[in-house]
């Protein structure tokens, strides 16, 4: 049985990222800041976040998951999900953060 190891691999659900003519990327979100003075309604209000479109390399690829080599660093907030395509600089809704330890 053939398999792959790699106790410090960068991955993300292939749910995470696009693939373009030859080249793969993800929908980075970097959150926006709370304007301060504005009320706060934790129920109500949704934090708000950029998408930037970024180019990633990909180390290796299964069915569900991919190693990032290239492009992503640990930690950063990425859309999971991406039914739909996003533009660079567009504004979205941050409505759940989930960790996912694989």
């Amino acid at each position: 049985i053939a398999t792959y190891e790699n106790d410090n691999a960068l991955i993300v659900p292939t749910s995470a990222f696009k693939k373009k003519d030859s080249e793969y990327f993800v929908y980075v979100v970097h959150k926006e800041e709370k304007q301060k003075g504005a009320e706060e309604n934790e129920e109500s209000t949704l934090e708000q976040g950029t998408v930037e479109v970024r180019k990633i390399e990909i180390a290796y690829l299964t069915q569900d998951v991919a190693e990032i080599s290239k492009g992503l660093k640990e930690g950063e907030l990425i859309i999971v999900e991406a039914f739909q395509e996003f533009k660079d600089k567009e504004k979205v809704e941050i409505n759940e953060v989930q960790e996912t330890i694989f």
